[in-house]
């Protein structure tokens, strides 16, 4: 199988679904398998390991999931353990992988259907290769419903670990709240208003604005407002 029409820079790119008039499918089943195959050997070769991890994303166009399912299926096959699943382009449409109560825009969805798509799109993958240890992410916007949302994915083989990431940011001690109480406080959640990712994209250390405002508002003023109040 000759992959080299399918490289583009640095970059894979295809033709997925057929439908074009004069683009027949370059990406088809056969290309992702062999291209995902040929990237673990990579893995094992450089690390000097049989078994690796990866991390699989994906965007939203219709192919995807196809894609995203066989890659999974492959990589499986190749040894690797551990999968962290996300959706969509955080520079394009950050609503799909990382829904917020406020951000850049206004999503044309509510945000609990993007938490909704990933915790099912992951279920899914774990359905189609169950020996894999899937993450799932998207928990954050959750808040305090975020760890029994979560148990029960896991309960019912949705996945395997809860990663959280905003979460972090504004409250540290979460998962040792959880594991002392079996919930956490309100108060102290993430309330998804994006202002982390805002420190980042302007080049400042991300943080919580809100939960830790003496290190961080004065940053966030500094380099994304430039006014003394937000």
């Amino acid at each position: 199988m000759d992959l080299s029409k399918l490289q583009n820079g640095s970059d894979v790119r295809g033709v997925a679904l057929a439908g074009v008039e004069n683009e027949p499918v370059t990406l088809d089943d056969a290309a992702v398998r062999a291209i995902a195959g040929g990237f673990a050997r990579f893995l094992r070769a450089r690390l000097g390991k049989e078994s690796c991890r990866v991390s699989v994303g994906r965007d939203s166009r219709l192919s995807g999931g196809a894609i995203a399912e066989t890659l999974c299926e492959t990589l499986a096959a190749c040894g690797v353990q551990l999968l962290n699943i996300t959706m969509g382009n955080p520079y394009f449409n950050p609503h799909v992988n990382r829904p917020f109560a406020n951000g850049p825009y206004t999503a044309d969805e509510h945000p609990l259907c993007g938490v909704a798509r990933v915790l099912h799109g992951t279920a899914t993958l774990k359905a189609a290769v169950p020996q894999i240890k899937l993450v799932c992410s998207a928990l954050s916007f959750l808040g305090v419903a975020a760890p029994h949302v979560a148990a029960a994915f896991i309960e019912n083989g949705g996945f395997d670990i809860a990663g959280f990431g905003r979460t972090a940011f504004a409250y540290p001690d979460f998962a040792n709240d959880i594991l002392k109480t079996g919930e956490m406080q309100g108060g102290k959640c993430c309330i998804a208003c994006s202002k982390c990712t805002a420190l980042m994209r302007a080049g400042g250390t991300p943080g919580c604005i809100i939960r830790d405002k003496e290190v961080y508002l004065p940053l966030y003023r500094q380099l994304c407002t430039g006014e003394e109040g937000i």
